[in-house]
């Protein structure tokens, strides 16, 4: 016999699925599943136009224009933001609104922090004339990287949304289910707040997801080397120079 759920209390709630989830748990964790494949993709295109071999690399973005210490800042930003995350998450559990709020806010100043790096590094290659068309390197570049920041301005606008909205105000609220109750089943109590806390573990679910989603990004862009031609080019053609004044 399936299982039933008899709501008690007060206000609406989405019972738990087979696996123990929340349906609504269970429905962002298959949208970040699709995420994961749609950045691999991303990823892969990256590492087939990261090439130095191509004949266009030299006359546009190339792996020595990457600032890695600037970047380094906003991945140790982002990295915090995860923790701020947990700990509004832990806030709100343990009832705590007036620092759920704080650690919330945080946690947005923290990801907005981090879009401005990155707006500012893409600004400095367009006015260099290294923007997204210069070569495929930068298309590739710009791609990857432009999708996850446009993911993190999501994040921040939907952090910003649980505040206004004041989504968990009543996650303190009692209601429980009944479970096999109507069914003739053994019966057990599930004590919960009606899953008024759920949106906000949803943000968090997506947010940890976008900061692991950049340290990967981070590792394969930024700290995997790369033979640089156009360095070795110029060095070249500077020596020759110099020969020919002598």
């Amino acid at each position: 016999m399936a299982q039933t759920f008899t709501p008690r209390g007060h206000g609406a709630a989405h019972p738990p699925t087979s696996l123990g989830l929340d349906m609504r748990k269970l429905g962002m964790w298959a949208f970040l599943g699709s995420e994961s494949l749609f950045f691999a993709t991303l990823i892969t295109n990256f590492f087939v136009n990261r090439s130095s071999e191509r004949a266009d690399y030299c006359n546009g973005l190339t792996y020595a224009d990457l600032a890695i210490g600037l970047t380094s800042v906003g991945a140790f930003i982002l990295l915090m933001s995860s923790l701020t995350m947990v700990l509004a998450l832990a806030a709100l559990r343990d009832g705590n609104r007036r620092m759920y709020r704080t650690w919330i806010v945080s946690t947005a100043l923290l990801g907005t922090s981090f879009l401005c790096i990155q707006i500012y590094e893409f600004t400095e290659f367009a006015l260099h004339g290294k923007g997204m068309s210069s070569n495929n390197f930068g298309a590739a570049f710009f791609a990857l990287t432009g999708f996850h920041g446009t993911h993190v301005l999501i994040g921040v606008i939907w952090l910003f949304s649980l505040l206004f909205l004041r989504v968990g105000h009543n996650v303190k609220r009692p209601l429980e289910y009944v479970v096999g109750g109507q069914a003739g089943l053994r019966t057990h109590r599930e004590p919960t707040d009606g899953g008024a806390g759920i949106p906000v573990e949803l943000c968090g679910l997506y947010w940890h997801f976008v900061d692991l989603v950049w340290v990967f990004i981070f590792t394969l862009i930024y700290l995997l080397p790369m033979d640089d031609p156009c360095g070795e080019a110029h060095e070249a053609l500077s020596a020759v120079s110099h020969l020919t004044v002598l």
